[in-house]
């Protein structure tokens, strides 16, 4: 697969596909942001997401239905142009802004 020469380039695509407005609409909780962690190399492997709910009972239920979130986030992926070779390796999480402040903010919790 060539690669793209903006940095983070496909990261940025998944970042903007899991916060697409109903993006997860009709599955058991509905996530209020999302953060992408990239592949530092730049390339698309390995990129991970955590989907982050108001409540850890929000988060709690999507972990529990997970591959359901899975296939919509792969289905999401692949129709904003993240390369279909890489959604196998594609690593997506379930957290709470509960939990996010509990550990200090975003910039603890991410790094």
């Amino acid at each position: 697969m060539p690669h793209n020469h903006r940095p983070f380039h496909f990261a940025q695509i998944a970042l903007e596909a899991l916060r697409r407005a109903k993006a997860f609409e009709g599955l058991v909780a509905q996530p209020s942001d999302a953060e992408v962690i990239p592949n530092f190399s730049g390339r698309p492997e390995r990129t991970e997401a955590w989907l982050i709910f108001e409540s850890p009972r929000e988060a709690d239920d999507a972990a529990a239905h997970l591959d359901a979130f899975r296939m919509r986030a792969s289905d999401l992926l692949a129709d904003a142009g993240f390369p279909k070779d890489a959604l196998g390796t594609f690593v997506l999480r379930t957290t709470s802004i509960h939990e996010i402040e509990a550990r200090g903010g975003r910039r603890a919790f991410f790094r």
